[in-house]
């Protein structure tokens, strides 16, 4: 995952004003694969539901960067392949 990660940062770096920051958090996060449909519609959740979790909005089709709003209704900002369990 290192040989993804740092290029992206170092690009980012470039693109951005971000100066002595990191771009990816430290913290108990950690890469891994999904094997089952369960595991998929549970992450897929947990995005959705992480930025009202946090507070950041009311709802998750609110937040700006998710593709709540789309698997909603089809409107939001980012088009995505809707997985169908």
């Amino acid at each position: 995952m290192q040989s993804i990660k740092q290029p992206f940062s170092v690009w980012v770096r470039k693109c951005t004003d971000i100066i002595g920051q990191k771009v990816w958090q430290p913290g108990g996060g950690h890469d891994r694969n999904i094997w089952s449909d369960d595991a998929i519609y549970r992450t897929i959740e947990y995005c959705h539901t992480n930025p009202v979790t946090r507070g950041l909005v009311r709802l998750p089709e609110e937040y700006r960067w998710s593709s709540a709003a789309w698997y909603n209704d089809g409107t939001g900002p980012l088009e995505v392949d809707k997985w169908q369990q």
